[in-house]
C-alpha cells in the first residue's frame, strides 16, 4: 500500500506518452479522444456545480426562507 502512490505518480509520464501515441495514430482516433474528453469534462463540471450548490444549500443559511412568526 505504501508503494502505490509513488508508483501512480511515476506512471503519469508513461500515460502522457500513451495518449500522445493514440492522438498521433490517426485523425479519427484523435477526434474521438477529443470528443470523449470534452464530454467527460463537461459532465464533471455540470455535476460538480450541482453538487456544490446542494452542499452550499445544506450548509449555508438562506435568508428570507421559512415561516415568519406573527
Amino acid at each position: 500500500m505504501t508503494e502505490l502512490l509513488p508508483e501512480l505518480v511515476a506512471s503519469i509520464p508513461e500515460m502522457a506518452q500513451e495518449f500522445a501515441a493514440l492522438f498521433s495514430a490517426s485523425a479519427p482516433q484523435a477526434a474521438l479522444m477529443a470528443v470523449g474528453g470534452i464530454l467527460v469534462g463537461v459532465s464533471v463540471l455540470v455535476f460538480g456545480y450541482l453538487t456544490l450548490g446542494a452542499v452550499s444549500t445544506l450548509l449555508l443559511p438562506t435568508p428570507g426562507r421559512g415561516r415568519t412568526h406573527q
